[in-house]
């Protein structure tokens, strides 16, 4: 049994010896790794110890993939060998999409071989190195890196840079690349990614290699935009204003950053620096003495400066305080003050006219017959009680303390005998000269006929107070046109004429003349509106003159209001301004240029009825129109009836 076995195992290895012998078919062994675009090539040898004719087939066997890459027929003579070379290039058009992990697989006959394994790949190693990660929005941002394949060879091909939507592409030379990326201005702060993308293309255009590389920066908050908010643009001193810094970053979303705003006021001089948190609101009680006009709140942050200006109105306000039997009188508002003051003591009142400048103050010494009176003030607007004082005296008397003591001090006697003196001396010295010839031209100015003339007070037996409107008309080198043969005398001279039969009182002081519309005359309460109607039919009618004929009026326009005693004798308006109504119309006028400028008070009066904007100085108000047009056209049209039948 023993030597069965033997000889039955010894013809198994004979046979299988005859069949090794029969037939031989080897290949070369490829590269461990390949990236796509690499040239590719194995030799396959063929061996029969008998003739055969038969197919050679050639195919790439990968995970994802199989592709043939060789078949012909081979005829092979007994005991021939044959070495077939088979090379290619691993691109798309040969391999397609096979990537992975791939051998290759050889059959001839009836013979099978396989190579061992091996990659097929796409992927580049991309590495970059920046100088900084942290940039500003519309920084320049510049790198440099290499590329290199997975087969360890240097790419040739292209780089893609690219943040935000913002790219640019540069080449990339022998596995190096140099680039650089513009930031976007409007780049959001905070963390972004940059993205390096390289890639090597075909013949055919085609992507075949390619890796990416993130890298994450930070880009900082950049202000881009200040503005300060207010909650009003027009403040009465003692209003409370509100103010906001407002700091927008590259994107438009609010900063928060600390900055210092100053407080300018209207003389240009730097009230107040606060240091503020931009978005925050702050509070700024404003006091009654701030002065009249344009204020700015100024600030900075960075490079970027704002500036945002206000208005603070006029206010007339004075303050009384009892110091035993003294009534001092303080001016806290803003403006001169110039107004009647009643002032009560028990039940005896007496009126005193108050004159203040900007926080100056009047002692007033009170006297009664021994006992305790009450005191009330009254200066227009609220009357007030001071509360009860021990008063001496021998009648109730107001008087003003500065001038009891002018009278009574020794010094003042000095001076008046010696002021009496000098005028002697002066008055006989003009008897000597007066005989002589006057050279040279007095500077006088025309004066219309049947004005009266605002310089000094009108005595007034029976008066009332009344709250008047005053429009003042300037005009510039007045001489050349009160001529009989001037255009534009002729159109004054009308014009005043139509005050006059608009109830006005028209009084002339040097090259101006104010027309005051008083409630004793118009039987209107508010004659606000009349007198804006008043200088834009003057206005109309000397621009009409101006465009018509060669020489031309200069001219300004301003209108305020303001209280003055006032009573009627035979037909004609006696006044006694108590406020600065005239004056403060005046000087509007000589600042204005052939424009018309309200005061805050007739503003106030006329909102809803006359179209205004800010004068260029911020301090009074410029009139654009009245949009009534009818009852504003019917007053020129009767002016221009009454002017047709002169």
């Amino acid at each position: 049994m023993k030597k069965m076995l033997i000889f039955t195992f010894s013809l198994l290895l004979f046979f299988s010896s005859l069949a090794f012998i029969s037939a031989e078919i080897s290949i070369t062994q490829p590269e461990n790794l390949y990236n796509n675009g690499d040239d590719f090539g194995i030799n396959v040898s063929l061996m029969k110890i008998e003739q055969v004719n038969g197919f050679l087939e050639v195919s790439l066997e990968c995970e994802s993939n199989i592709v043939q890459l060789y078949k012909s027929p081979v005829v092979l003579k007994a005991n021939q060998r044959k070495n077939i070379d088979i090379t290619t290039i691993l691109d798309k058009s040969v391999i397609g999409n096979a990537l992975g992990k791939c051998n290759v697989k050889g059959s001839y006959s009836d013979e099978t071989i396989k190579s061992r394994d091996f990659t097929i790949s796409k992927e580049v190693d991309v590495s970059s190195n920046l100088a900084k990660n942290s940039f500003n929005p519309g920084e320049e941002l510049i790198f440099s890196g290499s590329a290199i394949k997975k087969n360890g060879k240097n790419l040739n091909g292209f780089l893609e840079a690219s943040i935000s939507g913002t790219n640019n592409v540069v080449s990339v030379v022998d596995g190096k690349f140099n680039s650089s990326l513009n930031l976007p201005n409007d780049l959001a702060a905070g963390e972004q990614i940059l993205v390096l993308h390289v890639y090597e293309k075909d013949s055919n255009d085609e992507i075949i290699n390619e890796g990416t590389l993130s890298a994450s920066i930070k880009i900082s908050q950049v202000a881009k935009e200040i503005k300060i908010a207010l909650n009003k643009d027009n403040l009465i001193p003692g209003d409370e204003l509100i103010y906001t810094l407002l700091v927008y970053d590259q994107t438009g979303q609010d900063m928060k950053v600390n900055s210092n705003l100053n407080m300018v006021d209207s003389k240009g001089k730097i009230i107040l620096t606060r240091t503020v948190t931009s978005g925050d609101a702050n509070t700024l009680s404003t006091e009654s003495n701030f002065t009249v006009g344009k204020w700015i709140i100024e600030g900075k942050v960075d490079s970027l400066s704002v500036k945002k200006d206000f208005n603070v109105e006029s206010l007339e306000k004075i303050s009384f305080e009892m110091f035993n039997s003294s009534l001092v009188v303080r001016n806290v508002g803003n403006v001169y003050y110039n107004k009647s003051v009643e002032i009560k003591i028990g039940e005896v009142s007496e009126n005193k006219i108050i004159t203040l400048n900007v926080g100056e103050s009047k002692k007033f010494k009170l006297a009664a017959p021994n006992g305790n009176y009450q005191i009330n003030v009254n200066e227009g607007s609220t009357p007030l009680n001071l509360g009860s004082v021990f008063l001496t005296g021998k009648t109730v008397s107001v008087k003003d303390e500065a001038k009891m003591e002018f009278l009574t001090s020794a010094v003042t006697w000095v001076w008046v005998v010696i002021l009496i003196l000098l005028g002697l001396a002066v008055a006989f010295y003009y008897k000597k000269i007066a005989k002589s010839d006057f050279i040279g031209k007095k500077p006088e100015y025309p004066v219309m006929s049947g004005l009266g003339n605002i310089e000094g007070r009108k005595d007034i037996d029976n008066g009332r107070k009344e709250k008047t409107s005053v429009v003042s008309l300037k005009i510039k080198e007045l001489n050349a046109f009160m001529n009989d043969d001037s255009s534009a005398g002729e159109v004054i001279r009308k014009l005043l004429e139509e005050a006059r039969g608009l109830k006005g009182k028209v009084v002339q002081s040097g090259e101006s003349f104010n027309i005051i519309f008083a409630p004793i005359m118009t039987r209107e309460m508010d004659n606000s509106l009349r007198a804006v109607k008043m200088a834009k039919l003057i206005k109309e009618e000397l621009d009409a003159h101006n465009k018509k004929y060669a020489q031309k009026a200069q001219y300004g326009l301003g209108i305020h209001e303001g209280e003055m005693i006032v009573e009627m004798n035979k037909g004609d308006l006696k006044f006694n301004p108590l406020g600065n109504a005239i004056s403060y119309a005046k000087k509007m006028a000589e600042t204005s240029n052939e424009e018309i400028y309200i005061s805050n008070q007739i503003h106030s009066s006329t909102r809803s009825k006359v179209k205004v904007e800010k004068s260029k100085d911020g301090v009074y108000w410029k009139v654009n129109s009245i949009p009534d047009g009818n009852k504003h056209n019917k007053f020129i049209r009767n002016f221009m009836e009454r002017q047709g039948k002169d």
